[in-house]
């Protein structure tokens, strides 16, 4: 399905508008989250398949009865094979993957389909087990179903805690935060039965408590603790079919990977995230950060520049009220993005490629902002200077030190990931200066600065 649907260059509203469905009902066809047969019929009517996906799901509806049943399925007259591309034959076999990058195409086979009939089997075995009940009796049940107006609002206010804390809080006490609010929203789960308006809303909680740890973890170093958890979110998001969130989850994915020194992996990541976010402030921040990041990273200047050149673009066209504050990070929302964001962004993929002049222009009309606001940009805008100059023709080593010891002055505990990231570049382009008093007073105080970050209390 996956492969039929990137052969036309369809996304879930093209796929809807083709089938007759919604883009939402469209997409639970596609991913075999619902198995009508009208369904599937629509869908062959929509790739023109002559009936081969309806025949795949009855295959499949007959193999899963076999095994609830302890019975070997009856062999099928022919293997039903899709042909996309008019040459490429797609058997849907299942294959081990990366799990830290975005799902590829994937391609099934009807004799192996274990992973998704065991899920199909648990169900339908679990529903089989169930007595039949009167009216009576599923009234009583509905009687026990709680209202959540009064302990939702709690968890919603632990989480903006969190994130209240974020800029003043070292990652380990910060994570400690946030096991508490999972620990929350795990006991309502698991003690109250909720009506399904609470639930989408603690379902949105929970996605946005996996996002906050999986970014905290990248912020304490911890790389597979945030993939992990930034997986969680990207699920629990894609789930409730909410495109902001996939786009914010995207977003955190892609960086970890940029950190992570996964350039191409972080390329994906974005990419994906674009798709779900068309316009506004949350596709400029994707395009700044996780596009032109990577890109730089992979000398890829064309690709930085058309990157930061959109994301400016969108960023003049768009009301002050969509900027949001300058001292915004992507904990709060993705939903707004100041210009000094996207040009701090912007000014690091130029760091990275050596051109300090790219550096100093981007930031020529944030830099009295963010100075006068004493922002989390400050260190940022430092190092990334420095970072430029380091890797230009002309490394000034006076000005490259001043500008590194300046920033760590700066910056602040939830910053030490990228801080640290920033200052390793540093010192490793400058490696043939390490005889130069100034680059090893540098290093010494690079060595200071880790220190009380590791020393900072839990």
């Amino acid at each position: 399905m996956q492969a039929l649907i990137e052969e036309r260059g369809w996304n879930w509203s093209d796929l809807g508008a083709h089938a007759g469905y919604s883009r939402k009902h469209a997409k639970s066809l596609a991913t075999g989250r619902t198995l009508s047969a009208a369904g599937f019929k629509a869908l062959d009517d929509a790739f023109g398949t002559r009936g081969d996906l309806l025949r795949l799901r009855d295959r499949a509806i007959a193999e899963r009865e076999a095994s609830l049943h302890g019975y070997a399925p009856e062999p099928s007259p022919g293997e039903t094979r899709l042909v996309v591309g008019g040459a490429r034959r797609v058997p849907l076999t299942v294959e081990a993957r990366d799990p830290a990058l975005p799902s590829p195409g994937r391609e099934v086979s009807p004799t192996n389909r274990r992973d998704l009939f065991s899920l199909i089997s648990s169900g339908v075995a679990a529903g089989a087990a169930l007595p039949v009940l009167t009216p009576t009796d599923r009234l009583l049940l509905l009687e026990g179903t709680a209202r959540a107006d009064s302990i939702l609002p709690i968890v919603d206010a632990q989480i903006s805690g969190v994130i209240d804390a974020y800029r003043s809080t070292s990652p380990a006490a910060l994570l400690g935060q946030i096991a508490s609010v999972q620990s929350l929203i795990d006991g309502i789960s698991t003690k109250l039965t909720l009506r399904p308006a609470d639930h989408a809303r603690l379902w949105h909680a929970a996605t946005i408590t996996a996002g906050l740890r999986g970014w905290v973890h990248n912020n304490a170093g911890e790389t597979d603790s945030a993939r992990i958890s930034l997986a969680e979110a990207h699920k629990r998001a894609d789930l409730l079919d909410d495109d902001n969130l996939i786009a914010w989850t995207r977003y955190m994915q892609a960086i970890v990977e940029d950190y992570a020194g996964n350039p191409a992996g972080a390329k994906r990541y974005a990419e994906d995230g674009l798709l779900y976010a068309h316009t506004g402030p949350a596709r400029a921040l994707l395009l700044s950060d996780a596009v032109a990041g990577p890109c730089a990273t992979l000398g890829d200047v064309k690709g930085v520049e058309s990157a930061v050149g959109e994301s400016l673009e969108i960023l003049h066209s768009l009301a002050p009220a969509d900027h949001g504050p300058i001292s915004r990070t992507i904990v709060d929302d993705i939903q707004t993005c100041h210009p000094a964001s996207a040009a701090t962004a912007a000014a690091l993929a130029y760091a990275r490629l050596g051109m300090p002049d790219h550096v100093k222009r981007t930031l020529t009309t944030v830099r009295p902002i963010i100075e006068a606001e004493s922002t989390h940009q400050r260190p940022y805008m430092l190092l990334d200077e420095a970072l430029a100059v380091s890797r230009s023709a002309d490394r000034d080593p006076h000005r490259i030190a001043g500008l590194t010891t300046q920033g760590l002055a700066l910056a602040l505990p939830f910053q030490a990931a990228h801080v640290g990231k920033r200052t390793d570049a540093i010192l490793g382009a400058v490696k043939p200066l390490s005889d130069h008093p100034v680059i090893g007073e540098l290093s010494d105080t690079a060595r200071t600065w880790r220190e009380q970050q590791s020393s900072l209390p839990a």
